[in-house]
């Protein structure tokens, strides 16, 4: 009754749950077969190119982006041989196209500052604020640069990315040092995988809780059926053991009666049969006045010619002890008997 980890794994709710835990690990190796070899590219094996149309600057380091559409082909040939094409490209537009402002803003949440930002740059932007793309960025000290596109110049980016068959991931001001939010963010079938895979790891996580949930609840529940069966088990032993310990009072105080009746039913049988020994024993010529037994002994007192043969006489007797005169003999003037009073002892029967 109480091995309650044998009842759970015997039982039909243990081996269910068992089951579906082993179904959910072989559906997490199919879907993360290749979980390894996804993980193994680093964020610094993407793709990342320089938006500029008019070819002014230069990035040695980075994929160039210009009018010309061979760029955008050069670009995409470069994707597609290191199969990274779903993955997306995040473009850079430099400094050059942008406008910065450098101001001071109190101490307060991102989001919050960001309405701060978008408040300030709605009546003091030297373009219409509806045709722009902003984003920020820490810069010296407790300064905040602000840093703005035209919308025209990113229309003109997605536009020619869309002609080339390009993917673009991310639009990222050319900033050096702490990376800036972007302007622009955009789903790729990769980050959609990925979204996708961190929806079926959550699903997959809570249905693991809730298996481990429904599993200790489920021994919970059986180790809180065992603990009421083992209290009602005791609530019923303790009713025996009281009527078990009447029972053995009432059979003690019977005994205890009967041992009382028998010891009073041998003592006075016992009384019984010294009397008659010893009406037996005394001679005819003895005249008795008095004759007294009680538990523990007794007295003989009369009349008879010769007191001292009594001494003797009761002696023989193996139930009578310690006969002694308790009084002098003396003689009866008329009839010249001895006039006696003898006590003794008797044993008393078990």
């Amino acid at each position: 009754m109480l091995k309650y980890s044998d009842q759970i794994q015997n039982s039909v709710a243990g081996r269910e749950i068992k089951a579906a835990w082993f179904w959910w690990l072989r559906e997490l190796e199919s879907v993360f077969g290749d979980l390894s070899a996804r993980f193994a590219k680093s964020r610094d094996e993407e793709f990342h190119a320089v938006f500029d149309p008019d070819a002014l600057s230069e990035e040695p380091e980075r994929h160039l982006l210009t009018s010309d559409p061979e760029t955008w082909a050069r670009c995409v040939a470069k994707l597609d041989e290191t199969r990274a094409l779903e993955r997306g490209i995040t473009v850079f537009v430099p400094l050059s196209l942008c406008l910065v402002r450098t101001s001071t803003y109190p101490r307060v949440p991102p989001h919050e500052l960001e309405q701060m930002i978008a408040l300030e740059l709605s009546s003091k932007t030297p373009f219409s604020f509806e045709n722009a793309h902003w984003t920020w960025t820490k810069g010296q000290g407790e300064d905040i640069d602000v840093i703005l596109v035209k919308k025209h110049t990113l229309d003109l980016l997605k536009e020619q990315a869309l002609e080339a068959g390009l993917l673009l991931k991310e639009i990222r001001p050319d900033c050096p040092g702490e990376p800036t939010r972007p302007f622009e963010k955009f789903p790729t079938p990769y980050s959609r995988k990925k979204q996708r895979l961190r929806k079926i790891g959550l699903g997959l996580c809570l249905a693991a809780v809730t298996l481990s949930a429904t599993a200790y609840a489920h021994t919970l529940t059986v180790k809180k059926q065992a603990l009421q069966e083992l209290q009602d088990s005791i609530g019923v032993a303790r009713q025996e053991a009281s009527v078990l310990n009447r029972n053995t009072q009432a059979y003690e105080t019977k005994m205890q009666a009967r041992n009382d009746l028998l010891a009073f039913k041998n003592e006075r049988t016992s009384i019984v049969e010294t009397w008659a020994r010893l009406t037996q024993k005394l001679p005819k010529s003895v005249w008795l006045t008095e004759l007294t037994i009680e538990a523990n002994g007794g007295a003989i007192v009369g009349f008879t010619p010769n007191a001292a043969s009594l001494i003797e006489l009761l002696e023989q007797d193996a139930t009578i002890m310690d006969v002694s005169f308790s009084t002098a003999v003396r003689i009866d003037p008329l009839t010249k008997a001895e006039r006696f009073d003898i006590r003794f002892s008797r044993e008393t029967p078990p």
